[in-house]
This record gives structure tokens, C-alpha cells and sequence, in this order.
């Protein structure tokens, strides 16, 4: 019985814990998706511990664009930095771990990066925060701190996936040798791609009620590769930028709706602030004293929240009337009418620059939403929003 060390209690005697298997793979997949510190970001970065942001479970991955799923990753977490991490997890005990896991992954990375538009990745983390009854907005502040870009930190995570600088995690109890050579193999030659394994061992106490101690420890991941892994790294950091910085930073052919945009929100009485990483640049439109970012607007998209981070915005009457306002500005935007939306992308390249009441009435009610929402944040202003719609 292998022996994980002694617990030291209060009066000075000690518990001897000892190497326990998991009960079942689901239980290790929860830990993780619970304590997502568990994949050891201190180990995998010492100078930079990387911070999780868990976008959801078993989602799928198609093999071709808006082809149907052939693959689901076990999780799938965002760093600080936006890389997208594949976590892939297995106990000791499948004799899969060295063999399918690995061509899993590979799918995983090949598809991915070719297949998934961000804002599949950006949905799904909406969704399932909002069903876990939490706050995309805060959860993503915890991750980036109060000066965090959303729009520019999606924006990075689409150009990670494009440029394949993503992370694939192998997950289990133990890691057998065989499959510690094959990762650290990749490790190394998979650059900016970074592939590693992750070793959470589970001691128990022998006692009633046991006590259970998790070990991580990241394997494969060598001196070599890492150094040259470092240098293709960008970071999510923000600067303030001016106006015409920003435009100068949006394609031509999207310049006019851009300044069109933001004409029309500031007339609204929407206030903007531009910003630009190094992915990317953005600008965030919202109200006076209204926290988050319900408008913003990038260099390919305006992304209008639907209540993702303001709970006036999901009330049914004007949730209905937004969608439809959005509508009059792109007829064929198909994801305005999905009920599990949270968010809404509008490509800049289908809006008419010389349209500008559709664009006007899809502040307008917004401002009314939120401005109800600061009197009662579960109001619904019906009789209101059917006036603006």
C-alpha cells in the first residue's frame, strides 16, 4: 500500500494517507471543472501562474465548418492570456489512456483551430455560466482583473486557435511511462502548441471519515520546449487608445459603419472608451454609471448582449424586442433567434452604414433596459419597449 505521507493534528499525532484510486472517471472530470487549480498552472507556468476560466463541458468539436460534431473535449478552459486548453481526462485504470487519448486529442487540435468560430467558444461560456447562476462578467474579471478587455480578450482567443496556440492537457491518477515519452515528444515539437500531462494522485486516510489529500503534477514538460514555447506567447494587456487609433485599426470596408456606430450610440447617450491589445482593437459602449459592457464593438463585429451580464435585458418583452431590432438591422441573422443566446455578433460587413435608425433603435432599447434595471433588476418594461419596437 503505497504510502502518500502523515497529516499532522492539532494534539501532534499523525494520520498516515494512502494512495486511493477515483471511484469513477465522472469524479475526477468534476474536481476539475470545481477546482480547475487542480491542472497545476503554477507548475506549468512559475513566473506566471496560469488562471483558469472553464467555458464548458463536453463540448463538441466538428470536422468541418458548420458541420455537425464529431468529438466532444472533456473541458475546455481559457488561460489569462486566452489560450484555449483541451483537457482530456482518463483514470489509470483505461487502457485507452495511452493509445485512443493521444488520436483524441490530435482531432481535438486539428478540428478546433479550423472549425470553431470564437463565438461558439464565447456562447457556451455564457450558457453555462448563466445556468450555474453566475456572472459572466465577474467571472471573467476575476480571470483578467478590473482593467480586462472582453471583447479584445475573444478576440485573442480567436487568434490563438487560428495560429494553433493552444494547450492540450492530459488528465489522470497516474501517467504511464509510454505516454510521459509521447507527451513529452509533442511537447517538443508542437510549437506554439503546448501538450503536457497532468498527474493528480488521490491519498486517503484510513480512518472514518476518511480524509483525502490531491497531489497535481505536471509532466513533459522540458527545459527545452519550454524556452521555446516562451517567446510565442502574447498577452491580454490593455492600453487606451484614441478614436482614430481605433479606426486606423478597423478594416476600410468597415470603416464608415464603424464611425456610423458610434455616432449613433453617443447621440443614444451611450458613453465609449477604445482600447487595444496587442490582438486587437475595441471599443466598449455602455452608460453612465452602468457597470460591464453591454454594446461593443470590434473590428469585425458589433456584439450586442442579450442579458449576458445584465439581468433587465433577459426580461421577455424587451429580450423580444431586441432580438428584433437586431433583426431590422441583418434580416439573415440567424442567431438573433436563438432562444439560448446571450449575445449577439453583428458582422459589420452586413450593416448598412446609411440605415441608422435600425442601428438607433437597438441603443434605444437597451438604454431602456438598463436604465430599468438600476430602478428594479428583474423589472420588465413591456408597455415601454413595445412603444421603441
Amino acid at each position: 500500500m503505497e504510502t502518500g505521507g502523515f497529516l499532522i493534528q492539532a494534539d501532534n499525532t499523525l494520520i498516515r494517507m494512502v494512495a486511493q484510486p477515483y471511484d469513477s472517471e465522472a469524479l475526477l472530470q468534476r474536481l476539475l471543472a470545481e477546482h480547475p487549480d487542480l491542472l497545476g498552472g503554477d507548475q506549468i507556468n512559475s513566473a506566471d501562474p496560469r488562471r483558469w476560466l472553464l467555458i464548458d463541458r463536453e463540448l463538441g468539436v466538428p470536422a468541418e465548418q458548420d458541420g455537425g460534431d464529431w468529438w466532444a473535449v472533456d473541458h475546455l478552459f481559457l488561460d489569462q492570456d486566452a489560450v484555449p486548453t483541451f483537457v482530456e481526462v482518463k483514470r489509470a485504470a483505461d487502457t485507452r489512456t495511452r493509445r485512443e487519448v493521444v488520436a483524441q486529442m490530435l482531432d481535438y487540435a486539428a478540428n478546433a483551430t479550423e472549425n470553431w468560430p470564437v463565438d461558439r467558444m464565447r456562447e457556451a461560456f455564457a450558457r453555462r455560466s448563466v445556468s450555474a447562476s453566475l456572472d459572466p462578467a465577474t467571472l471573467l474579471e476575476d480571470l483578467l482583473g478590473p482593467e480586462g478587455d472582453e471583447e479584445v480578450f475573444w478576440s485573442l482567443a480567436k487568434t490563438n486557435l487560428r495560429e494553433g496556440r493552444i494547450r492540450l492537457l492530459f488528465v489522470a491518477d497516474r501517467i504511464p511511462e509510454p505516454l510521459r515519452r509521447i507527451v513529452e515528444f509533442l511537447n517538443r515539437q508542437m510549437t506554439p502548441a503546448e501538450v503536457l500531462a497532468v498527474k493528480i494522485r488521490q491519498f486517503a486516510s484510513l480512518g472514518e471519515p476518511p480524509l483525502r489529500t490531491l497531489v497535481p503534477r505536471v509532466i513533459g514538460q522540458t527545459e527545452q520546449a519550454r524556452v521555446a514555447k516562451a517567446g510565442s506567447r502574447t498577452t491580454t494587456k490593455a492600453t487606451v487608445i484614441t478614436r482614430q487609433e481605433y479606426l486606423d485599426a478597423v478594416p476600410a470596408d468597415r470603416r464608415e459603419i464603424a464611425v456610423t456606430i458610434l455616432r449613433v450610440a453617443e447621440a443614444v447617450g451611450f458613453v465609449t472608451t477604445e482600447h487595444r491589445r496587442p490582438a486587437a482593437a475595441s471599443v466598449w459602449i455602455t452608460l453612465p454609471g452602468v457597470a460591464g459592457t453591454p454594446i461593443s464593438l470590434g473590428q469585425d463585429y458589433l456584439w450586442v448582449s442579450l442579458g449576458r451580464h445584465h439581468a433587465a435585458l433577459r426580461a421577455p418583452s424587451l429580450n423580444q424586442a431586441l432580438r428584433q431590432a437586431i433583426f431590422r438591422v441583418v434580416p439573415s441573422l440567424k442567431s438573433a433567434a436563438d432562444p439560448d443566446k446571450t449575445e449577439v455578433g453583428i458582422p459589420l460587413d452586413k450593416i448598412d452604414p446609411r440605415e441608422e435608425e435600425p442601428l438607433r433603435n437597438i441603443f434605444t432599447i437597451v438604454k431602456a433596459g438598463l436604465e430599468q434595471g438600476r430602478q428594479s433588476p428583474n423589472g420588465d418594461r413591456a408597455e415601454a419597449i413595445e412603444s421603441l419596437s
